[in-house]
């Protein structure tokens, strides 16, 4: 009989330190002042990853992995600006100061998925969109908006001046380099705006090619360097994997084009 009650006893007790460590893991967050985000090395870089896409291909979970992105729970805040569709103007040098300060972050979600995904719960800086840019990644190579998350990083941190960390965000990819080479136009050109009115007007003019053909023609004549797959395609890490024909989807982040 006191064997038994001892044995109970003992069971019990582990039933409530588990039960006590449990419920220790579901209320502790981990700080999330901005201090703690700070990289002193330039931009702090931030995403959310909403789990729509193998995080073993995800260019936002690489940058991870490379200590060059912070991933953020949906609980933790980040001040900085964010490149999400719920922005209503581009992101431009004007952001450059705010950027400097809080940071900058992206959503990371599947493009067929954006109505489904509750971007607005998390809790960032002020939302912002990216000018016409196009694709440099495997899977959307050459086409407009369909940017990953990295090249909507590189994207921002380019436009408001920060060339150099721009390009060693590209640099994790051995595709990096064709998205600098395909957007150098419309990089150059959004990185000499002084607010995002300009930006759209910048955009839009480059777009109509200073003519009256429409914008799709204008996508349609660009020239685009021919895409390096011998080397991307027999990558056993992050996209480079998907570079053959009917690969799965990459992570694409959230960030559309502006509306013309």
């Amino acid at each position: 009989m006191g064997k038994t009650k001892r044995n109970y006893t003992l069971k019990s007790k582990k039933g409530e330190a588990r039960r006590f460590a449990e419920r220790a893991s579901e209320v502790a967050e981990p700080s999330t002042s901005e201090e703690d985000f700070c990289d002193p090395n330039g931009v702090t870089l931030a995403l959310w990853d909403f789990g729509q896409c193998d995080r073993k291909r995800c260019t936002g979970i690489r940058l991870v992995r490379f200590k060059m992105v912070r991933e953020m729970r949906m609980k933790q805040r980040f001040a900085g600006v964010c490149l999400s569709p719920l922005g209503r103007e581009s992101v431009c040098k004007a952001d450059a100061a705010y950027i400097a300060e809080h940071g900058l972050s992206v959503v990371d979600c599947s493009w067929n998925r954006i109505e489904e995904t509750p971007i607005a719960k998390i809790r960032c800086g002020p939302p912002k969109l990216l000018p016409f840019l196009v694709a440099a990644n495997p899977v959307n190579y050459g086409r407009p908006a369909k940017l990953t998350c990295a090249e909507a990083l590189a994207a921002a941190l380019y436009i408001c001046g920060w060339k150099e960390q721009s390009r060693e965000v590209m640099s994790k990819f051995k595709w990096g380099h064709a998205f600098f080479q395909i957007n150098h136009e419309y990089l150059e050109a959004y990185c000499e705006c002084e607010n995002a009115e300009e930006v759209i007007q910048t955009q839009n003019r480059i777009l109509r090619g200073g003519d009256d053909e429409s914008v799709e023609d204008r996508r349609r004549q660009m020239e685009l360097p021919s895409y390096p797959s011998d080397s991307d395609s027999n990558s056993s890490d992050g996209e480079g994997a998907q570079g053959e024909a009917g690969a799965s989807e990459l992570d694409a982040t959230t960030v559309e084009g502006l509306a013309l």
